[in-house]
């Protein structure tokens, strides 16, 4: 199993990372220009301070509420399972 998205372990922070490989779309507007965070490719610095900026904005005005990965209590609806 691969993970469509990735998150924070905490609740509160309004982050996902989302895995472009396995979202079939040629779309581009629909999620944006990507930004490479590691392998080949640099990581552009107005890509780090936008995300940066976000990060900062959305735990500020409160933006991960509702979040569809964690209950209301902060709880993790989905566990990792470690396969090997």
């Amino acid at each position: 199993m691969t993970p469509v998205a990735n998150t924070s372990r905490r609740a509160w922070v309004p982050f996902v990372g989302l895995m472009l490989a396995v979202i079939d779309t040629e779309d581009a507007a629909l999620l944006g220009r990507a930004a490479h965070a590691n392998g080949t490719y640099p990581t552009p610095w107005k890509a780090v301070f936008r995300s940066a900026w976000a990060l900062v904005m959305g735990v500020l005005l409160r933006r991960h509420r509702p979040n569809v990965f964690f209950e209301k209590n902060g709880k993790p609806i989905a566990h990792p399972v470690v396969i090997s």
